[in-house]
């Protein structure tokens, strides 16, 4: 990771990153091979192996890659900057009381409908799928947000209004066409019911054909982005971030579970470096054993219960199947309240929240 003035050095070079060249692409690239290695593998072993690839690629994406585990960095960086959480006034009693709220309506929802009420599991699935894409799609816009500030003071191309007019465009988009495709459209050519079943036994409502117009649709809003930008294509790993991971979008879209083990990677690495970077002090090196020992164990509790999930035969020492039931759905209710927590405290349009934020981040003037 570069240090707040990498940008400025970079200067005249041919791109300038949020983080490093590195850093940036290996949280873009990794994602994409490990899926493309599951990928390869399944159609090695045939058909018939497709599903339990897919399962392992999921795995990959919540635990090694982060997807599910990050979310604990959250709270820990709450704990260790309390200035992040009182950076607006009232902001701690929301944050906290929020998160509360949050979890424990979580918690009864992922309960009554995986333990009286299993047959309603894929509702609670599909509630916390819709607001996972959401938080990935708002992620994606900050961060190119954070690429715009440094690409400006680096003497980049600055973002015209047509440009934002698409960022602010890119979140309810991406929402409501990742949505219809989960929902309502068939999982593959020959199924009957789509990738989610909101409701037990409802058929998807729409052809498979409808996959190609939502493709099309984000191809559009693709197209219209790169147009946009296109002064930043020689200055700027802006670019490359956003057109490569708004076309990770559009292979969710085509395929809603190896699409979403490909985006979960990538929200998962991309947030231990925004943590990593919000607890690191001035002067620091981008990393030292200490902090990455932190980030490590503020992890621990999501990465144990990862461990006795995996679909690998492997086994710790046994766990009964209610107490694994239920710590998964303590996890789940973290992660739904970790969703209300960003959305707190990233509100960077409050100015003192916006202040703290970006000296947290080493990009304030």
């Amino acid at each position: 990771m570069s240090s707040p003035g990498a940008g400025r050095r970079q200067q005249g070079s041919s791109r300038v990153w949020l983080h490093s060249a590195p850093a940036d692409l290996a949280v873009l690239l990794v994602p994409l091979a490990a899926v493309m290695v599951f990928v390869a593998i399944a159609a090695w072993r045939g058909d018939g192996a497709g599903a339990v690839q897919r399962t392992y690629a999921g795995w990959v994406s919540q635990y090694v890659l982060l997807n599910t585990s990050h979310v604990l960095l959250t709270f820990l960086l709450l704990f260790v900057q309390r200035d992040v959480l009182a950076a607006a006034p009232g902001q701690p009693r929301l944050v906290v009381g929020g998160g509360l709220v949050a979890f424990a309506l979580a918690f009864a929802m992922f309960w009554a409908t995986q333990v009286p009420f299993p047959m309603w599991a894929d509702f609670g699935y599909a509630v916390a799928y819709l607001f996972a894409t959401h938080h990935r799609l708002s992620q994606t816009k900050g961060v190119w947000s954070l690429y715009n500030l440094v690409g400006s003071r680096a003497g980049a191309t600055p973002p015209g209004p047509r440009e934002l007019r698409l960022q602010k465009a890119m979140v309810p988009v991406g929402l409501v066409l990742v949505s219809v495709r989960v929902l309502f459209v068939p999982a593959t050519s020959s199924a009957l019911f789509p990738v989610t079943q909101a409701v037990p036994g409802m058929p998807a409502i729409l052809p498979h054909a409808t996959v190609w117009a939502l493709i099309g649709a984000w191809t559009v809003l693709l197209v219209l982005i790169a147009h946009a930008m296109s002064g930043s294509f020689r200055t700027s790993g802006k670019a490359v971030y956003v057109l490569l991971y708004t076309g990770y979008f559009g292979v969710l879209i085509y395929s809603p579970i190896w699409g979403s083990a490909l985006i979960g990677g990538v929200h998962g690495l991309e947030y231990l470096l925004l943590t990593n970077r919000m607890l690191r002090k001035d002067g620091e090196n981008a990393w030292s054993p200490r902090r990455a020992a932190t980030l490590f164990v503020a992890m621990v509790p999501s990465l144990m219960v990862g461990l006795y999930t995996a679909p690998f035969s492997v086994r710790f020492p046994a766990v009964s199947a209610v107490v694994l039931q239920y710590a998964q759905l303590v996890l789940a209710s973290v992660v739904m309240a970790h969703y209300f927590t960003d959305a707190v405290i990233y509100r960077f349009r409050i100015p003192t929240v916006r202040a703290t934020m970006l000296r947290r981040l080493h990009l304030a003037t």
